[in-house]
């Protein structure tokens, strides 16, 4: 199974894509106002993963070990960036 970076061609920079949803192609939701399909940033935005289910409570991310999104988590992705996520609505 082809991982996101090989099927786009790119190499995926969280950094780079959180200052894009914060130049009108997303809007920052509350855990209350996510559902499935939200994108959830670590602290640090050190890694990014899609929420599964209303309030992102379990989100599917990359495994740079495994290259693929195998990782599944919490919303803060078990605690291994250190504080709160932030989760972001994709708009048209």
């Amino acid at each position: 199974m082809k991982n996101l970076a090989e099927i786009f061609h790119v190499e995926i920079c969280v950094p780079s894509l959180v200052e894009t949803l914060r130049n009108g192609r997303g809007v920052e939701v509350s855990r209350k106002e996510a559902r499935a399909g939200d994108l959830v940033v670590a602290c640090g935005e050190a890694q990014i993963g899609v929420g599964l289910d209303n309030s992102c409570k379990t989100v599917l991310s990359n495994s740079s070990s495994r290259a693929s999104f195998r990782w599944e988590s919490d919303t803060d992705f078990d605690g291994s960036y250190g504080g709160p996520s932030t989760i972001y609505r994709l708009l048209k």
